[in-house]
């Protein structure tokens, strides 16, 4: 699962929780940044809670990477 845009940051948390729902047997994978998960991290309690098991590997990129590249990288908000 790809997300298009960078205005969809926060995306792909929620929608591996999805796939894992859908389709339990399947190995999902998911890597994050970690401004991304701060956005959905509440989605890992219902994993949790379903017993969902996807692997996630977080990227600490220091925040909104994407963020950075349009809107400046030593703007302090970033």
């Amino acid at each position: 699962i790809g997300q298009p845009l960078w205005g969809s940051i926060g995306y792909r948390l929620p929608a591996t929780l999805g796939t894992e729902i859908v389709a339990p047997h399947r190995c999902n994978v998911l890597l994050i940044g970690d401004g991304s998960l701060q956005l959905t991290v509440q989605s890992l309690s219902t994993m949790i809670r379903q017993q969902l098991k996807p692997i996630i590997f977080v990227v600490n990129n220091d925040g909104y990477t994407v963020e950075r590249l349009i809107h400046g990288m030593k703007e302090p908000y970033n």
